[in-house]
């Protein structure tokens, strides 16, 4: 059929392949309308017929053998330059144009036979290239050698493909001056999601490594999902299955403005390398249902502003390898002469015998009780009592001077 007013010739006709490659231009095409006599299958193949001609200048017979094929060669007519070759199953229909009985064909196609079609790729893609003819040097009619300049590094592009990989993509490109080219890929293959980054400035030493956010819907048998999310200096997130894994080479910073519950159902264990500041405005409550064990390597400060009560149901055991020391300011005492006791310091120095050890008291009056086996200190007395009681001193808290307990007793 020509078009009116018009050179062009226009066909309906049928694949006789399916595509073979990615983004094929060229296919073999039956156009009943040029073949109507053809009967069987639709195949691209050449057949050689033997034919008699006669020789008018010798008026002889010559057998020669010629191709005869029922096909036609057809090229990709292309209407969304910015959209890939469709692919083609075999037995498609495809409009063919001919321009003026030209050995030149070219096919559009009519998207009327999608029960046929089985597996596909296609790609829209955005040139980001200065130079419009990718190849300079192409015959300016080789649409698709110019067609293959296109690639993945010099365009923006999204592409679905079932035929050749399972996957989704789309990425951006760095032939313009990008300095970072970016990547998502959908990929069921892989039962993954990732997003990442790349960095591509040739100046730049080093190179950044990429950020990274990646979804795994079962990365093993025994991993049920996985969602990790890691920048580009090794800060990571990762959801695995039932655990929740944080790394942070750097600081971390919290900032709640409302409550903070936290719920552990089974252990805790925290390693702190170097210093824990903790500070809290208002009250504390700790509640420990077993044992309690602190290892304190240095020294331990505490420091109450108001009142501090402890409650030992049992024994109470503390062991010192060193000087023990106890100062309390203020004290009332309960005793017959209702002293008040401004300073009561007790210092024991350990030592292998008692010999060394001594007593401090300071308190309005002189007097020092040591009756019983056990130390007990509590807000109306102080009572101690040593077995050995040899060279035993309590200094006099008005003199100075060192008092032999055994004069005292």
């Amino acid at each position: 059929m020509k078009l009116a007013g018009t050179n062009w010739l226009v066909y309906v006709g049928i694949l006789t392949h399916p595509t073979t490659e990615w983004n094929q231009r060229e296919f073999y095409i039956y156009v009943p309308e040029l073949s109507p006599f053809h009967d069987g299958d639709l195949t691209p193949e050449y057949v050689e017929v033997p034919i008699s001609i006669k020789n008018l200048a010798t008026g002889g017979n010559e057998c020669k053998d010629i191709k005869v094929t029922k096909t036609i060669k057809a090229d990709y007519f292309g209407l969304d330059s910015s959209k890939s070759v469709p692919t083609m199953a075999k037995g498609q229909q495809v409009l063919v144009l001919n321009f003026a009985n030209s050995g030149r064909y070219y096919w559009i196609p009519l998207e009327r036979d999608d029960h046929l079609k089985t597996f596909e790729r296609v790609r829209w893609s955005c040139a980001d290239i200065a130079t419009t003819n990718k190849v300079p040097d192409a015959e300016p009619r080789d649409i698709k050698a110019k067609k293959d300049g296109l690639t993945d590094d010099n365009t923006y592009f999204f592409e679905i493909d079932t035929r050749d990989k399972k996957i989704i993509r789309m990425a951006t490109a760095a032939s313009d001056g990008e300095s970072w080219r970016y990547y998502f890929h959908i990929d069921p293959e892989e039962r993954a999601i990732t997003i990442w980054d790349e960095h591509v400035d040739e100046n730049a030493n080093p190179k950044q490594l990429p950020n990274t956010i990646k979804l795994e819907s079962r990365p093993t048998d025994s991993i049920i999902g996985r969602i990790t999310l890691q920048n580009a200096s090794g800060t990571t997130l990762k959801l695995e299955d039932k655990n929740l894994i944080i790394s942070v080479p750097g600081n971390m910073l919290v900032d709640v403005k409302g409550d903070v519950l936290t719920n552990i159902e089974g252990s805790n264990s925290t390693k702190i390398g170097v210093d824990n500041n903790l500070t809290i405005l208002n009250n504390n409550a700790v509640m420990i249902g077993g044992n309690n064990a602190v290892s304190i390597g240095g020294d331990d400060g505490l420091n109450v502003e108001g009142n501090k009560t402890e409650n030992v149901n049992k024994n109470r055991t503390s062991t010192t390898t060193e000087t023990l020391s106890e100062t309390q300011k203020v004290r009332l005492s309960n005793t017959a002469t209702n002293e008040v006791w401004k300073t009561l310091t007790w210092q024991l120095d350990a030592q292998v015998s008692m010999v060394a050890n001594t007593i401090t008291q300071t308190m309005n009056a002189t007097t020092s009780t040591i009756v019983t086996q056990n130390f007990t200190h509590t807000a109306t007395n102080a009572v101690v009592k040593f077995s050995n009681f040899k060279n035993i001193l309590i200094r006099d808290p008005e003199s100075d001077d060192p008092i032999p307990l055994s004069k005292i007793l």
